[in-house]
């Protein structure tokens, strides 16, 4: 016949022991267990303890007929002393399983009531959350849209610039051309010759400058382009 505490190690080994509910369900059959163990010691007990006195008073009565049966009698009365011991033993392991029991059973009870707040908590993170993500979506289309109102100006800023410096640039040409035309107009005076000076953009963006020097009766053109 298997040891109550061998038997209870078995249940304990069947159930996952690092959760409350296989912890609970656990101390609830050894709990039954020790009880049904409790009441059959408690039988016994109670029979050996009958045929013990049963046995003594034959033995009186038969005025210790036999020392073999007195033996027995004493015997039997040791083995129903040493079952009410175990007896006692298994009303205490008992005891303290139903308190571990009733222990483990409150500890769930506030597991439970902990994840019932957690959970609440958890629901109305998620639609606070959720109610301020309704309210970006419409901050996130004026964004977008602010964002190509933002590109649009920034191209037409880089079309400014681009048409600013050539309209800077051409003006420079133009002004290093006239310098050059007075250049040889006062030239040309010094040496006695009557000189103009033409300047135009050319269709490359170059800048041409034309000059017209009369020489023996005669117009010669000199042309310069950069």
């Amino acid at each position: 016949m298997a040891q109550p505490a061998d038997v209870a190690l078995a249940i304990y080994r069947q159930h996952d022991m690092s959760q409350s509910v296989g912890r609970l369900r656990a101390m609830q059959q050894v709990a039954a267990m020790y009880d049904v163990h409790s009441r059959e010691l408690g039988a016994r007990a109670k029979l050996l303890e009958t045929t013990a006195t049963r046995a003594v008073r034959a033995a009186d009565e038969a005025g210790r007929q036999s020392v073999a049966l007195s033996d027995k009698a004493f015997e039997q009365a040791e083995r129903a002393a040493a079952l009410e011991a175990a007896l006692a033993a298994e009303h205490a392991v008992s005891a303290r399983l139903r308190e571990q029991l009733a222990r483990a059973e409150a500890q769930l009870a506030i597991e439970r009531d902990e994840g019932a707040a957690r959970d609440a908590r958890y629901d109305a993170e998620v639609a606070r959350l959720a109610g301020l993500l309704e309210e970006r979506r419409p901050l996130e289309s004026r964004a977008a849209r602010l964002d190509d109102l933002v590109g649009e100006l920034s191209d037409q800023l880089v079309d400014a610039e681009r048409r600013l410096r050539a309209e800077r640039a051409d003006k420079t040409l133009l002004a290093r051309a006239v310098l050059r035309g007075r250049d040889a107009e006062e030239l040309g005076a010094a040496e006695g010759f009557d000189v103009q000076t033409i300047v135009h953009v050319t269709p490359r963006g170059g800048v041409l400058a034309t000059h017209l020097r009369p020489a023996s009766g005669s117009t010669t053109r000199e042309r310069e382009e950069w």
